[in-house]
């Protein structure tokens, strides 16, 4: 009985630690919402496409984009001082450098055009801050969605996962507003064109610039 009220107190002791952590950790830190709009260049990154789930050498091939514009907005909910949550949404007009002759089937030439192709990621995930000095933050930003392209073309309407990471050096101005800079790529891990061909990409890389504001 001895030993049991032992192990009884110890996991009480725990317990509390744990609670004064916990609590000392949120009482230094200011619920928020904040929000965000960015746009850069995204850089050239290449792309595979395959016929084959598995990327048979045979009947994949794979391609390199050209530079492009890329938009990010974002709104992230600030859980504690070094913890929040966020989703954002990413755009950009994929240019590639001739257009992609897929073949003839169905009765029809099967095409992806060099332009008109419009991808959009609809994200979200995690995010934290680091204070290097009074008014100057880096906020590292690990995001998982979904991606889709429109294009007039049916052979270039991909859907598929994306993965995407961002870095954000924030400098905090008057008004609770902040400039960043924003480095970080996308990418689709899993996806494809529909009864066309299977598709991958990335990680392909962006430098942005913008604007925000807090909201507590």
């Amino acid at each position: 009985m001895k030993y049991d009220c032992k192990g009884i107190l110890f996991v009480l002791v725990i317990a509390l630690s744990v609670h004064d952590v916990i609590a000392g950790f949120l009482s230094d830190s200011a619920v928020s919402w904040s929000f965000g709009s960015s746009a850069g260049i995204l850089l050239p990154g290449i792309i595979r496409g395959s016929f084959s789930r598995d990327f048979n050498p045979d009947e994949s091939g794979s391609f390199q984009s050209n530079p492009t514009f890329l938009a990010k907005v974002n709104a992230d909910y600030n859980v504690c001082k070094y913890f929040g949550l966020t989703t954002c949404v990413f755009f950009a007009p994929l240019w590639l450098p001739e257009k992609i002759d897929l073949g003839e089937w169905d009765g029809r030439d099967h095409t992806v055009p060099s332009t008109g192709i419009m991808m959009f990621d609809f994200d979200a995930g995690l995010t934290t801050s680091i204070q290097t000095r009074k008014n100057i933050s880096i906020n590292p930003s690990v995001y998982a969605g979904f991606r889709q392209t429109f294009s007039s073309s049916p052979d270039a309407r991909n859907s598929g996962v994306a993965l995407d990471f961002d870095l954000a050096m924030m400098l905090h101005i008057s008004n609770m507003r902040f400039w960043s800079i924003n480095l970080g790529f996308i990418s689709q891990p899993y996806g494809g064109v529909t009864d066309i061909a299977w598709v991958r990409g990335g990680p392909i890389f962006y430098i942005n610039t913008g604007f925000g504001k807090e909201l507590f």
